[in-house]
């Protein structure tokens, strides 16, 4: 797959004008209460009475009941610090559209956090059958933990100019099934944390991270069945660690610079239905990018570089073991928007792919210490110019010269 911008740009306007309230929204509603320019709110303010549909927090609370049928939003956030403990307690929608929604309010919305009210937790529970499960929208250090959102016709969660926002112990799953929507959207967030989460069977893309989506951590997480791509990622100085991406269109496709993906596990990447998808990692633009230390088994391409969106420069792909791709384990290539300048490949080992193990089309590429076995044509197919390292080796594959352009 490649970071389609038409893709890209339909996904953010969706959400925008969601988030606007604007109607012009296909197949859905405007998304409920707080007006993000005044900070007022329809909903009665929560004192002493008991928890109900569109109920404005603004104190530490703990919910005793679900919230079912809720014909706007379930609860509006209203001050800094607050704890919502839905207490494994449910809050869902009547699945209804608010036809009354202003321009400038934000309706059918699980949770939502619109005024920028920091350092929020929302926690141990679920949320369900909203237009979005969650917004947190300019509220920086919010922390949703144990919570699921789930079956919300667009995102489960959108995050928006809310800096070091962290979801942990959480599952965001089947949600924008028919509207071909994330799990989660983040824009123009710095320092996300997302750490032991299920992101999975949503519209199209698990995560879709971008515009800013800069110094975020996503570790020890699983993202699977994800039709389109398990993560799109494009930032800077990002870190992708100890995942698992699972039967996912593209296992993940990163833009940007000195971004670190290391130690994940990429399982049966094996393309979607226009047939533009099947990379388990795809590095696409940007500079100065680290792939290390992956586990890839039955992908279409094991790891691919390519400039998609402008200048590739500088990866380094390091110590990654390739299994089974059914076209190539690794391949490098010069097809498309900018250069790619200064590629390192090192140490790795690709065995079984259903052409070559590695195929690099561009001379700027340094080749060295590599193991490439029993793949159905080269070990290792480099045009000519390309650097060789030394110390490649290659056996077994089906075409008897083993290597072309460095030598094993």
């Amino acid at each position: 797959m490649t970071m389609r911008p038409a893709i890209r740009t339909v996904l953010v306007l969706t959400c925008a004008l969601a988030i606007a309230g604007s109607g012009s929204v296909a197949a859905g509603p405007a998304i409920a209460g707080p007006n993000p320019a005044t900070g007022t709110v329809r909903a009665t303010h929560l004192a002493s009475a008991p928890l109900s549909c569109g109920s404005v927090v603004t104190v530490d609370t703990v919910l005793h009941a679900d919230l079912i049928d809720c014909p706007d939003n379930g609860l509006v956030v209203g001050a800094d610090g607050v704890r919502i403990d839905l207490n494994g307690h449910r809050i869902s929608s009547d699945n209804a559209v608010n036809e009354h929604c202003g321009a400038d309010d934000v309706c059918d919305v699980g949770i939502v956090n619109s005024v920028g009210y920091r350092n929020v937790v929302i926690e141990n529970g679920s949320v369900s059958d909203f237009a979005v499960g969650v917004l947190v929208e300019g509220a920086p250090e919010n922390r949703i933990s144990h919570l699921t959102m789930s079956q919300s016709l667009f995102s489960g969660l959108i995050i928006v100019d809310a800096n070091r926002t962290r979801i942990q112990h959480s599952t965001v799953n089947a949600n924008g099934l028919t509207t071909d929507q994330a799990g989660i959207d983040v824009f123009a967030s710095a320092g996300t944390r997302i750490d032991y989460d299920v992101v999975s069977g949503n519209g199209d893309i698990g995560l879709f991270a971008v515009e800013g989506s800069d110094s975020s951590r996503i570790e020890h997480s699983v993202f699977a069945d994800n039709p389109e791509t398990g993560m799109i990622l494009e930032g800077s100085g990002n870190v992708v660690g100890n995942n698992g991406f699972v039967r996912n269109g593209d296992g993940m496709a990163v833009a940007g610079d000195r971004n670190v993906i290391s130690g994940n596990h990429v399982t049966d990447t094996l393309g979607c239905d226009d047939g533009e998808c099947g990379n388990a990692i795809s590095i696409e633009g940007g500079s100065d990018n680290l792939v290390i230390g992956n586990l890839i088994r039955r992908a279409f391409w094991g790891i691919h570089l390519d400039a998609f969106t402008g200048l590739l420069a500088n990866t380094t792909v390091r110590g990654n073991l390739v299994r089974d791709a059914s076209n190539d384990g690794i391949v490098v290539n010069l097809e498309q928007v900018g250069p790619v300048t200064g590629t390192l490949l090192d140490q790795n080992r690709v065995f079984g792919s259903g052409d070559d193990g590695i195929d690099v089309n561009t001379e700027d590429t340094t080749v060295r210490r590599n193991v490439a076995n029993q793949n159905s044509d080269l070990g290792i197919e480099a045009v000519a110019g390309v650097s060789d390292g030394g110390g490649n080796r290659a056996a077994g594959n089906g075409n008897p010269l083993q290597c072309t352009g460095v030598n094993c």
